[in-house]
């Protein structure tokens, strides 16, 4: 069970308040070993932020957030201030505690410094660019020191691009690494939208493991910090037919330091097939794994009106393991799922969803329900 709520201005002095949080049980249920019950309550953001205005161009925040302009540098326990200059350029930086990515989200064992700095070419921002440092420290010991650089063309017509880089520089003390910057992440993607009747979009994407003292999860072996890699790059697109359809068609491809597969989907929409202001979805998809090859097809169906929506999924999947001589499987999977959105009044919404997948003997159910409020 969880919550959000976020004021603007809530003691008269202007600022922004933000609170995140959800609470967690979970309960284990295993043959032949005790049960087991965890109660956890996460609190994803306490934050309380002033200025950053037309008329205070200097923004600070304190207490559990992410950093604004820069949300790269990731979740933060401390203070952050930025400063927009005349130019409409900003410049910011940061100081405090990085919580643990775990259930209990503990804080003070890492601790970072950041600065960042963000350009952009019009005051309408149809191109800006950022780079941020960010140095760690975990337990007292020097960790990381990776600068981050992101650039984002937005015109109002035409391809739209956005690119993402994370170098790390390392010295002779970290593991699997050798002294010098590395690049870690690579995110490149561009996107164009013809008038509504097509759409393209192409993605490349590098990852490797960074060295680290910090304990992200659990930690990998050196050897593996050194070789481990994979590279992604897919292509997607849809085209609106004569009749009102829509085609659909995604193309995968990726490599790592040990195999190389790829991954399709092929479908169609229809608007207001049966009833108006419908949507019914068809697809087929196919996904060639290091481990499980993956096909299957899926079916949507959506409805929407005054006051709120529905939609059902339906999915198959065939699922075949591969890469194990001798013990090879093969299983399948259903998965039904249903929500239902509605707004019995003004600024007040309510949605419930359910989610049931099977598979082979084994059965999982997932129910949710979110309300908003809005005043």
């Amino acid at each position: 069970m969880g919550g959000e709520y976020w004021a603007e201005n809530p003691w008269g002095r202007g600022g922004e308040l933000h609170i995140d949080g959800e609470w967690n049980r979970l309960d284990w249920n295993l043959p032949f070993v005790d049960d087991e019950i965890d109660n956890n309550l996460r609190l994803d953001r306490l934050s309380y932020a002033w200025g950053g205005t037309r008329f205070d161009p200097t923004r600070q925040e304190v207490g559990r957030f992410l950093v604004s302009g820069m949300p790269e540098l990731g979740l933060i326990d401390g203070y952050a201030v930025s400063h927009r200059l005349p130019s409409g350029n900003l410049v910011g930086a940061s100081i405090g505690g990085q919580p643990e990515p775990n259930p209990d989200q503990e804080s003070g064992k890492d601790l970072q410094i950041s600065a960042f700095y963000r350009w952009a070419y019009d005051p309408m921002e149809r191109l800006t660019g950022a780079i941020a440092y960010q140095k760690t420290w975990h337990n007292g010991t020097q960790d990381r020191d990776v600068f981050i650089g992101r650039m984002d063309w937005m015109p109002v017509r035409g391809w739209q691009m956005h690119g993402n880089a994370w170098l790390d520089v390392y010295t002779v003390d970290d593991v699997g690494k050798t002294a010098g910057p590395e690049l870690t992440r690579l995110y490149l993607t561009a996107n164009k939208d013809w008038d509504g009747e097509r759409g393209l979009r192409a993605l490349y994407r590098f990852d490797q493991f960074p060295s680290l003292l910090r304990q992200e999860f659990q930690l990998p072996a050196p050897d593996t910090v050194e070789r481990d890699h994979q590279h992604r790059v897919s292509l997607s697109g849809w085209q609106r037919l004569d009749g009102g359809q829509r085609l659909i068609a995604r193309a995968g491809l990726w490599q790592d330091e040990d195999d190389m597969g790829g991954d399709g989907e092929l479908g169609i929409e229809y608007q207001d097939l049966f009833q108006s202001d419908s949507r019914l979805g068809l697809a087929l998809f196919d996904s060639q794994g290091e481990f499980t090859n993956m096909a299957g097809f899926r079916a949507t169906y959506a409805h929407y009106t005054a006051v709120g929506n529905w939609d059902l999924l339906y999915e198959f999947a065939r699922n075949a393991e591969t890469g194990f001589p001798g013990n090879a499987d093969t299983f399948y999977q259903h998965r039904l799922r249903g929500s239902l959105g509605w707004s019995p009044a003004a600024h007040w919404n309510l949605s419930v969803s359910a989610e049931e997948v099977l598979l082979d003997d084994s059965a999982n159910t997932l129910l949710g329900v979110q309300f908003d409020w809005s005043f």
